[in-house]
């Protein structure tokens, strides 16, 4: 028994050595269609291909299922308004605002209609929620490296394709728009799937190849217009190279099954093309599209260099100097190995690169207002990034050969590696610049270095805690100091929006019952107005508004802000405070007092920051002198910057709360005094130093970030003591944010005593 169980554990480890050795002498041998590498190069590529999806995947992943802000990631935000609507509505067409019915509401047909109708299928499979909405974006952004991967593993070898991967993830045009659902993420994902699949189809001869990159081409000339162009390209190149080129110039190739590879794109693209202009012409949207692309082509005169001047710190924040520099070396190394092997891998390449050309100066005002306008150049970079690693070790042999030695005569038994690393270390820079830039772009809603941009998250929660007491079609009404981006429509669906409403009477809750203003950005007489005629709920500067509801004296309301919990963090997005709305009588007191209305005095001990401010006001109004002393105290105890300055009108800066958590900001705590008019605080930002290893642009614009105070300086009184916010966001470099008073209607306002115009406030930043 003993003998016979010896004999069959034998036999089955010699079975399981024989498989093993099968399988490695099968991995050495890897597939005879590609490129030849050994099992160490195969095992390096892949792994790294994988981790650089996993990075993009995180990253994408990071703030999934996060309030849309304000910013171009609004946009995102339309595409969920219209695919919920076109299950309400039984429909096939867009409508981006809140309808009530589909008749007679505008359609959105500017754009193929791809990105419309994976969402709704995602709808109608998990549901209406903002992680579904993003879902998309988060699926192409992971699968893309991979496919550039697998490009690269077709053309060179698995390290190039590996490092093809790696520098996709590591732009921050890639970082920052990885969950961005839009027009060009899907066309990149479908251009680096038909490419792939070309070349395996090439290569191999299988049809499931052919079948992968006719998806990609059906579904990117179903996302956006410009995959035409690059389809255009694609299909004339297919046609030459199978029909008109000699085998001599281009290699062998297998006439008939190009001919009905061909043949069927080519039908692909003609009922795409139908399919988008009758639908164009049976909603009579013909018209509207031409002059969007009219207005998207118009300043095209200016001469390029001119432009590309003025674009500079977009370009550069996008593609840091070093990848920019890499993506112009690469395009000689693409053009000489195409030369040189006779091959289609290099020539797809600049197929991307025509296309993306085309898109960033053909539509110059676009590019003008969409900083991730040039994203279609990133698989260009990344390919090019491929083409130089394949270039570095050809070009290794050739100097071993001139250059005899030691090193050369390693390298060239190694020389995918080395050129990995050559090509690698300028690589692992990009990655840190873009690394840097993710928090950046999250926080501002895509829009980087823009001024005065907020993201209006604070703004959405309160109104959805107001409207949530009304019934789901009340619509809301906006003032016109209130700029309602589309992801408005989806954060308060179903709720329609009407927008540049003044406050009204009663009668104005015909054209909408329920209205929004902020008291930043309406005059005085608008907020005398509304307290007068309405109950108002205000939540810090929001004032919310029944307007079938009788007047009343107002109720305050403030924002309980946390910093979120770990999950929180990731899922959520991080850069901003989890807040609720809760009843604040210290916010009641303060505006009913402004507005002469009843304020009964709060009991119990002020907690934050802003309810000290209001303590020592009613002090001061009590004619507390202890109490005054004590809150001014505390007050000042608790700012963590200690810088002050004074104005001729007594209005007296005591200090500053530099808050660093989820949401950075400058709090600004000044004492009143007399003003002529109405005036703001401006907070200015300047980088005055760039930063530290690093090729991302030095922006050195000054740019505004403070908003108008909530309560207007018209209403401020002497002895009192009023804040104004301003949540920064950080640019890349050592960043200065400093102060003073500017006119908001044309009056002077206070000038410093004892010093320059403009107080320094803060200093933030350097190494990134």
């Amino acid at each position: 028994m003993l003998l016979e169980r010896g004999d069959r554990a034998l036999g089955v480890n010699g079975v399981l050595a024989g498989l093993s050795n099968r399988a490695r002498l099968a991995w050495r041998r890897g597939d005879p269609s590609l490129p030849s590498a050994n099992a160490v190069d195969e095992t390096w590529g892949l792994g790294l291909a994988s981790a650089a999806a996993f990075w993009m995947l995180l990253v994408a992943t990071w703030g999934i299922a996060g309030t849309f802000p304000d910013g171009h990631f609004a946009a995102t935000a339309g595409l969920g308004t219209a695919a919920r609507q076109m299950w309400q509505f039984h429909t096939v067409y867009p409508i981006l605002t809140n309808a009530v019915d589909s008749t007679g509401a505008p359609l959105y047909m500017h754009h193929p209609l791809g990105v419309f109708w994976s969402t709704a299928l995602l709808f109608r499979i998990f549901g209406q929620a903002n992680w579904v909405v993003r879902l998309p974006a988060v699926v192409y952004s992971t699968l893309t490296p991979f496919l550039l991967y697998r490009i690269g593993r077709s053309i060179w070898g698995p390290i190039e394709g590996a490092l093809t991967a790696i520098a996709y993830v590591s732009l921050p045009i890639t970082l920052g728009f990885s969950n961005f659902h839009a027009l060009e993420g899907p066309v990149i994902f479908s251009v680096a799937l038909t490419i792939w699949g070309y070349l395996r189809y090439l290569q191999t001869w299988r049809g499931r190849y052919a079948i992968a990159a006719g998806i990609g081409f059906v579904w990117a000339l179903n996302n956006d217009w410009i995959a035409y162009v690059w389809g255009g390209i694609f299909l004339a190149w297919v046609f030459l190279r199978g029909f008109v080129l000699s085998a001599s110039l281009v290699g062998e190739t297998r006439a008939r099954p190009l001919a009905r590879f061909w043949g069927l794109l080519c039908g692909a693209a003609v009922l795409s093309a139908v399919l988008a202009i009758y639908m164009l012409v049976s909603t009579e949207r013909l018209p509207d599209l031409l002059g969007a692309y009219s207005f998207r082509v118009s300043g095209n005169s200016i001469p390029l260099a001119q432009v590309l001047r003025t674009r500079h710190v977009w370009i550069e924040l996008m593609f840091p100097g070093l990848a920019i520099l890499l993506g112009k070396v690469a395009l000689p190394v693409i053009l000489a190995q195409a030369v040189r092997r006779r091959r289609d891998g290099e020539l797809l390449v600049l197929s991307i690169l025509v296309m993306a050309l085309w898109q960033y100066l053909h539509f110059k005002e676009g590019a003008d207002v969409h900083i991730f306008w040039p994203q279609y150049f990133a698989p260009y970079f990344a390919l090019g990034v491929g083409a130089l690693c394949a270039g570095v070790r050809e070009f290794l042999p050739w100097l071993a050969w001139h250059w005899p030695c030691r090193l050369t005569r390693l390298a060239a038994s190694r020389r995918a590696l080395i050129a990995a690393l050559v090509v690698g270390l300028p690589v692992a820079a990009v990655f840190k610049d873009g690394a840097s830039m993710i928090r950046l772009a999250r926080e501002t809603g895509g829009r980087f270095n823009s001024p005065m941009l907020q993201s209006d998250i604070d703004k959405v929660v309160a109104v959805k805690w107001f409207v949530s007491r009304f019934p789901e079609r009340e619509s809301i009404a906006m003032h016109p100091g209130v700029a309602a981006h589309w992801g408005w429509h989806w954060e308060l669906r179903p709720h329609p929006i009407v927008r540049q409403q003044p406050p009204g009477n009663a009668a104005s809750a015909g054209i909408a019952r329920l209205y929004l203003m902020d008291t930043r950005y309406a005059s005085l007489e608008e907020i005398k107005q509304a307290a007068a005629t309405f109950h108002v709920f205000a939540v810090g500067p929001y004032w919310l508004i029944d307007r079938r509801a009788p007047a009343a004296p107002l109720d305050g309301f403030s924002f309980d802000e946390r910093e979120p919990s770990v999950w929180a963090w990731y899922w959520q997005g991080g850069t901003e405070p989890l807040r609720t709305v809760r009843p604040d009588p210290w916010v009641t007191w303060e505006w009913r007092t402004l507005l002469h209305q009843a304020a009964p005095v709060p009991t119990g001990t002020p907690q934050t920051l802003e309810q000290v401010r209001v303590a020592h006001n009613i002090s001061v109004t009590l004619k507390d002198g202890a109490g005054a002393a004590r809150w001014l105290g505390e007050l000042q105890r608790r700012l963590n910057v200690r810088v002050t300055a004074h104005y001729d009108n007594g209005v007296e800066l005591l200090g500053v709360d530099h808050h660093r958590g989820a949401e950075r900001s400058l709090n600004l705590y000044l004492l009143g005094g007399a003003f002529r008019g109405h005036a703001k605080f401006s907070i200015s930002a300047h980088v005055d130093r760039p930063p530290r290893l690093s090729t991302l642009a030095f922006d050195e614009a000054e740019i505004e970030i403070a908003h108008p105070p909530a309560v207007p300086t018209e209403l401020w009184q002497a002895g009192l003591i009023y804040s104004v916010k301003a949540p920064y966001r950080k640019r890349p470099g050592r960043e200065r944010f400093f102060g003073r008073f500017t006119p908001l209607d044309g009056k002077p306002c206070p000038a410093r005593v004892g010093g320059p115009r403009t107080v320094d406030l803060v200093t933030v930043g350097g190494w990134f």
